[in-house]
């Protein structure tokens, strides 16, 4: 492989220099000032032609100095403290809901947050959550979409670390949404403009598609048609997400790169009529572009346009599209725009998907045509060219998947095979069956009953792999794992010859014995010792016993859910405290635990200890 084949992938190498490098020195406008001038002298250079090579490289890394430093907003410095709520206000939109229940919304909200002492710092996004009041007798029945303006007093602050054995890691969900704070307010102290008249032509259309989806469809699949069609994964239940998540085909529940897709060829198709080629790709790009732009840009999808008008483009210019530099233009291209998405799950998903079947596919293709025999029937290349394709890009996305969601699937492959291909029916019939319904009411009634079918079975499928024992994997230790298997899937599948591959099988299911073995024996063997809020917890794993001390006697905050859910549910059976402690011990209590409180020369030895071991 010759890097100077991939001009794109060489910027990107470089501007990951410079992005590695900002992270580990702080930037200042200065310093960004100065490399502009040390690029000015390298224009100069690259200009006399002294040396034409210098100018590039000091560009690339610049830019990803630059990146850094406009991203730097997403990176949290941790003293070992939580981070404590604070009072303030929040003034600008909200750009997307995430869920609505009777009790509350949840949602992304952009614009600016004031601090207690009347600091405020603006182009913010909070992950705001508006708890609806029992005294409040509002109804939100046209609530806040995107372009009216919102007022709240807010609680705030920063995401804090996941310390205890299978928390949620929220600093990972916020990043991965490109979000700075996680906030609350409740309905009495949250207020916004409605004007009626004002509503744009995104939220029309918008309107019109959900009123169509939900005449055609009963209530247990609009939600996932909706999801298909415009990425409004609102009205989906937290049991087919969890499922769809275990089963590892989560990511077809979202507008991602697979339904750009199939959206581009259905209108490439339809604008085939054109005898331009030009005029084919323009109004392909332009229709594509409307459609990213009416679901609201979520990265993933942002990600496919751009690298479906790069290959087109490259077709149009009749040049052979190379997947790896068009890979790296668009990382380059949303560095420049909008750096933050660089920190998206689902952006990162996407391109690792792309990567890993850009890479893989191939060798995986050829491993299960011939190693495996699959090369007599049309049907088998393709059943063989579906596990190349599920395997090529599960073994990049499932670290990326396990590192934010903390779960690893082991049966995604199958499910995949099986679930994937439905989904495409669904979302084809979908398409139509909206467009009908505008048409014709029963029309569309007859493409819903498809779809719909596919839908149901889809979770049924989902439903069936989840409840298989160890389907999936969860808890602290995914991350090693789908590491670890994924690099031994790809090199059993790299075999060239049977021989080989039965060699490489033996070989890799005896290291993964001795893994599995040493992440067990290190994971057991602990002491665990965290730090939440104003209070200590010391737990023993292996004795099942833990610890709360403090001075606070609101030791255990109440929006400490994760503590709370740990001790309930974990095996611990013996829970000491000290004794202002005692009216959160009685509430942390599960059946099986029994609480006593701490003798005060213990605890006064304990905190001794604890002196010295910071001094």
């Amino acid at each position: 492989m010759n890097i100077n084949n991939y001009p794109a992938l060489k910027i990107l190498l470089l501007s990951a220099i410079g992005f590695v490098i900002g992270k580990f020195i702080p930037i200042s406008n200065f310093m960004l000032i100065s490399v502009g001038f040390a690029i000015v002298i390298g224009l100069i250079i690259h200009l006399t032609k002294i040396n034409k090579s210098l100018f590039p490289i000091l560009l690339s890394i610049l830019l990803g100095l630059a990146t850094s430093y406009r991203t730097s907003n997403l990176e949290y410095n941790y003293d070992g403290e939580f981070f404590q709520n604070q009072n303030g206000y929040f003034s600008g939109k909200i750009v997307d809901l995430s869920k609505s229940t009777k009790k509350n919304y949840r949602v992304i909200a952009e614009g600016k947050v004031i601090f207690g002492n009347f600091i405020y710092q603006d182009n913010v996004r909070i992950a705001l959550t508006i708890i609806r009041s029992s005294r409040d007798k509002k109804q939100y029945k046209n609530f806040p979409s995107g372009d009216e303006k919102i007022w709240c007093k807010i609680k705030f602050r920063p995401p804090n670390k996941a310390n205890l054995p299978y928390e949620f890691n929220e600093i990972n969900y916020l990043r991965s949404l490109d979000v700075q704070y996680t906030a609350t307010c409740y309905s009495n102290d949250f207020a916004f403009s409605i004007n009626k008249n004002a509503r744009t032509l995104q939220e029309k259309i918008l309107s019109s598609i959900n009123t169509q989806i939900d005449k055609i469809y009963s209530n247990s699949t609009r939600g996932i048609v909706k999801a298909l069609l415009i990425g409004d994964r609102t009205e989906i239940s937290k049991q087919t997400r969890s499922e769809f998540s275990q089963t590892g085909v989560v990511h077809i529940l979202s507008v991602s790169g697979f339904h750009v897709g199939v959206i581009a060829g259905i209108l490439y198709w339809l604008f085939s009529f054109f005898p331009s080629n030009i005029l084919r790709f323009s109004f392909t790009i332009l229709a594509l572009s409307f459609y990213i732009f009416l679901i609201g840009y979520p990265p993933s999808a942002v990600r496919a346009g751009l690298m479906i008008t790069l290959y087109l483009l490259a077709n149009l210019l009749q040049r052979k599209a190379n997947p790896i530099n068009i890979i790296a233009t668009v990382m380059l291209i949303i560095a420049v725009i909008h750096p933050a998405t660089l920190y998206s799950a689902g952006f990162q998903m996407s391109i690792g998907a792309i990567m890993g079947i850009t890479l893989l596919f191939v060798p995986f293709n050829t491993f299960f045509k011939k190693i495996l025999k699959f090369e007599k029937y049309s049907i088998t290349q393709k059943i063989a060219a579906s596990l190349a394709i599920t395997f090529a890009s599960s073994a990049v996305v499932s670290p990326i998947v396990a590192y934010y969601f903390s779960t690893y699937s082991i049966i995604s492959p199958l499910a995949n095979l099986v679930i994937i291909p439905l989904m495409l029916f669904a979302q084809i019939f979908s398409i139509v069956s909206v467009i009908g319904s505008y048409i014709f009411l029963s029309l569309g009634d007859i493409f819903a009953n498809t779809a719909q079918f596919c839908i149901e079975l889809s979770e049924v499928i989902s439903h069936y792999l989840a409840s298989i024992k160890y389907s999936y994997l969860t808890g602290g230790n995914v991350l090693y794992f789908s590491i670890f298997f994924g690099i031994i899937v790809t090199y059993m599948f790299l075999s060239k010859k049977i021989e080989t591959f039965i060699f490489r099988f033996s070989s890799s299911l005896f290291l993964s014995v001795l893994f599995i073995l040493l992440i067990n024996s290190y994971s057991n063997a602990k002491y665990i010792l965290v730090k939440r809020y104003d209070n200590l917890v010391a737990i023993d794993t292996l004795n099942h016993r833990a610890m709360i001390i403090s001075d606070s006697k609101l030791a255990v905050r109440k929006d400490d859910f994760p503590l709370k859910m740990y001790l309930k549910n974990s095996n611990i059976s013996t829970l000491y405290y000290s004794r202002n402690l005692y009216a959160v011990s009685k509430k942390l209590r599960n059946n099986k635990m029994k609480t006593k409180p701490i003798n005060n020369k213990v605890l006064a030895r304990i905190y001794s200890t604890l002196q010295k071991a910071d001094n």
